[in-house]
């Protein structure tokens, strides 16, 4: 069955740049929002993200709670975003994620930083930390599987409780380099940067997370 053409991205992209041309006018800070968003798991995004999000961006203002209603009202508004009040989670469609890639400036750097920096705030081992480390590894998981290096991922890896940070990102860098090397021509002096990215430093707490989430 054929794809109605009314609704590719080619022709939903000129409606979409109409209302980014709005946004970035009157409300860029949303925009730049719903860029950041392009970049997440499309559903279950904690609001508190957003609250975070403007802290970092803004660290000196005295409205961040005010900013992050504005924002939440302009996307709602316009019908870019769902709020669920009750879970006080934000939704994106996932196509408009891909118009919002195509036609905005990269935002996976900041994206990946942020959930690095997210991740170095959580301890497994803490119960309370749980409910926000499950709604992490939702969004981690997505993001390194669809922008990761290569889309490699670590996380069906059983780790020992033991492996230290180290030894888990030289496994990862052998791995990636044993993989793509013959497929991909992923070299392997290319690969041995990722010992100090934070994409790796990610995998490797995806991983421990995981292990800990398994245990009976």
């Amino acid at each position: 069955m054929k794809k109605d053409p009314r609704y590719s991205h080619s022709s939903l992209l000129p409606a979409w740049q109409i209302t980014a041309t709005k946004l970035k006018s009157k409300h860029p800070l949303a925009l730049d929002w719903l860029n950041f968003c392009a970049y997440l798991f499309p559903d279950e995004i904690p609001q508190t993200w957003l609250e975070q999000w403007i802290a970092a961006k803004e660290p000196n203002s005295l409205e961040q709670e005010l900013q992050s209603d504005d924002i939440l009202r302009t996307l709602i508004g316009y019908a870019l975003i769902k709020h669920n009040k009750e879970k006080k989670t934000l939704s994106i469609h996932r196509i408009r994620q891909d118009l919002v890639r195509e036609s905005e400036p990269p935002q996976k750097d900041e994206v990946l930083h942020f959930l690095y920096q997210l991740g170095n705030e959580l301890d497994p081992d803490q119960l309370e930390d749980w409910k926000t480390l499950i709604q992490w590894d939702l969004h981690v998981s997505w993001f390194l599987e669809k922008f990761g290096t290569k889309g490699f991922i670590l996380q069906e890896k059983t780790l020992n409780n033991e492996l230290d940070h180290e030894r888990f990102l030289r496994q990862f860098v052998n791995e990636l380099s044993i993989d793509q090397i013959g497929s991909d021509g992923f070299y392997l002096e290319n690969a041995r940067d990722l010992l100090f990215t934070e994409e790796a430093a990610l995998h490797y707490r995806l991983g421990k997370w995981i292990f800990i989430k398994r245990k009976p």
